[in-house]
C-alpha cells in the first residue's frame, strides 16, 4: 500500500497499544472511540503512528486475549497477525533503531515499554501519544486521551 504524503499542518500522533487493542478486540467500553480514531486517521484528519515495539505486543496480547475469550487458538493467532498487518499497512511505523533505544534508555523510570513509546514520539517528531494509560501523564511528551484527540481533530 502506497502511503500518502503527510500535510505539514496535520497532527502526528502515536497510537498506544491499548487504543489499537480496543479497536481490534472490540472492547465494549472503548471500541467506539478507538474505531472513530482509526476512521479519522483513514479520513486524513490526523496522521496515525505506531511504534515498532508495539507490533509484537499487539500480536501476543491479541491472540492471548482472544483465546481467553474462547476463540479457537489457531484463529486467534491468525486474527492477531491480521491486526499487525493492518498496523504496518495502514499506519506510519516509527521503527526501533539505535536512536529510539538510546532515547528510551535515557528516560526516567523503569518501564522500558513505556519509555520506548515516549522515545518513538520524541525521535519521530510526533505531537502526542494517544492512550488510556495514565502513567504517560508524567512523561515529557504530550499525552491525549481518545476523547481529547477526537475533540481536537
Amino acid at each position: 500500500m502506497k502511503r500518502k504524503r503527510i500535510k505539514k499542518t496535520m497532527m502526528k500522533v502515536l497510537l498506544d497499544v491499548n487504543i489499537l487493542l480496543d479497536a481490534f478486540l472490540k472492547r465494549p467500553l472503548y471500541f467506539a472511540e478507538a474505531l472513530a480514531i482509526l476512521q479519522a486517521h483513514k479520513g486524513r484528519r490526523f496522521a496515525g503512528y505506531v511504534a515498532a515495539s508495539t507490533l509484537p505486543n499487539i500480536a501476543y496480547l491479541g491472540q492471548s486475549l482472544r483465546r481467553q475469550a474462547g476463540q479457537n487458538p489457531k484463529q486467534a493467532v491468525q486474527d492477531a497477525i491480521a491486526d499487525v498487518r493492518f498496523c504496518v499497512a495502514g499506519l506510519h511505523v516509527v521503527w526501533l533503531d539505535e536512536q529510539v533505544m538510546q532515547t528510551a534508555l535515557a528516560q526516567p523510570g523503569d518501564d522500558l515499554e513505556d519509555n520506548l513509546q515516549i522515545a518513538a514520539v520524541m525521535v519521530g517528531g510526533l505531537d502526542a501519544i494517544v492512550t488510556r494509560d495514565k502513567d504517560f501523564r508524567r512523561a515529557s511528551i504530550k499525552m491525549l486521551t481518545p476523547a481529547q484527540l477526537l475533540r481536537q481533530i
